[in-house]
C-alpha cells in the first residue's frame, strides 16, 4: 500500500514559488513588463515639474499648491532635500480635527517621504510599493529630472497598452 500526502511546498520546494529564482534559472521567460519611464511617456505629457512644498509653509499654502496644479500629493522639502510627503488624506484628517489646522506648518503634519525610484524600474515593482501604502513614487531620471507617478498613472498606462 502506498500513501501519498500532499505538500504545500513551503519547506523544500519553495524556490518554485519565487519568480525571481525561476527566472534566473531559466524556468520563466524574462520579465517583459513595461518600465516606469514608459508610464511617464504614456501619460501624454512631458515630465511634470516636480511641485514641492517647504516644511515651513502653512497647510493652507499646500492646499493652494495642490489645487493650482491639480495634484493629490506633494513632496515636502527642507532646502533641496525631500524630507516628507503630504497627501489629500492627511490634509482632510487635519482639517476635520480643527479649522485652525490650516495655519499649521506642513512639517508638523507631514508623513514619511515618498519612495524615490530610478526610471528603469519595472511597473510590477512599483505596484508592490504602492500596494504597501505609498500614495505615489518619485521617479528620478538619468538626466536629473524628477516626476511623480501615482496609481492612476499606472492604471492608465496599462489600459493604453492593453487596448
Amino acid at each position: 500500500m502506498v500513501i501519498l500526502l500532499p505538500d504545500s511546498g513551503t519547506r523544500y520546494v519553495s524556490k518554485i514559488y519565487n519568480d525571481e529564482w525561476m527566472r534566473t534559472n531559466g524556468f520563466l521567460d524574462e520579465d517583459q513588463s513595461m518600465k516606469i519611464e514608459e508610464v511617464v511617456r504614456l501619460r501624454g505629457s512631458d515630465i511634470r515639474i516636480l511641485v514641492t512644498v517647504n516644511r515651513k509653509e502653512s497647510l493652507d499654502d499646500a492646499i493652494r499648491l495642490m489645487n493650482e496644479h491639480n495634484i493629490s500629493q506633494l513632496p515636502v522639502t527642507d532646502g533641496e532635500e525631500i524630507v516628507g510627503s503630504l497627501t489629500e488624506t492627511q490634509i482632510l484628517t487635519q482639517l476635520t480635527k480643527s479649522a485652525g489646522m490650516r495655519n499649521k506648518q506642513v512639517g508638523e503634519v507631514m508623513d514619511k517621504p515618498l519612495p524615490v525610484v530610478s526610471d528603469d524600474l519595472k511597473i510590477d515593482q512599483i505596484t508592490r510599493m504602492l500596494s504597501e501604502g505609498s500614495a505615489a513614487v518619485i521617479v528620478r531620471f538619468s538626466d536629473g529630472r524628477h516626476s511623480i507617478v501615482t496609481r492612476s498613472d499606472l492604471i492608465n498606462a496599462i489600459a493604453k497598452v492593453s487596448s
